[in-house]
């Protein structure tokens, strides 16, 4: 069954919302700690009226622009072309940046211990205590954004 996203209900939902992304940091051939491959680093801004809700976000290196300029025979691939400094990190549209946060927010709707035998968290780890204020924190954004939770869940149903 193919889905379509429901652009007409995204920009009812977002109509006076203003979307900025900046770039803080380009890991394009930096391995993190964890092993994997550079990400692309934003600062994301939404702003409604007199309230601003700023917060990090991150992708993964699939998300960048293949070059323009033909790669040589041995770096067809988009790693390969990572690697040789040949792509560049491609903008997060606003419409990922809000599914984002509406499923860290729907997660964080519930009692820390809940939260924390839903995500295998021990109820005793600051860490743990640290993301589940986070995704917390970015409920009552969207909230304060005046964005119905209802209507997020009917938008991005199919996702």
């Amino acid at each position: 069954m193919t889905t379509t996203f429901n652009e007409t209900l995204f920009n009812e939902l977002t109509a006076d919302i203003e979307f900025s992304a900046v770039l803080t940091g380009d890991d394009y051939n930096a391995e993190t700690p964890e092993g994997r491959l550079g990400q692309n680093h934003w600062r994301v801004k939404l702003t409604r009226g007199n309230y601003a809700f700023e917060t990090e976000y991150h992708q993964g290196s699939a998300h960048r622009t293949k070059p323009s300029e033909k790669l040589t025979p041995n770096a067809y691939s988009i790693h390969n072309a990572m690697i040789l400094n040949k792509t560049r990190p491609t903008a997060p549209q606003f419409k990922d940046v809000l599914w984002s946060l509406y499923m860290d927010s729907t997660s964080a709707d519930q009692p820390f211990d809940d939260w924390c035998a839903d995500y295998g968290m021990d109820t005793d780890s600051r860490k743990a205590e640290a993301s589940y204020n986070a995704c917390r924190d970015e409920m009552f954004a969207l909230r304060k954004l005046g964005l119905d939770m209802e209507k997020l869940a009917e938008l991005y149903q199919n996702y």
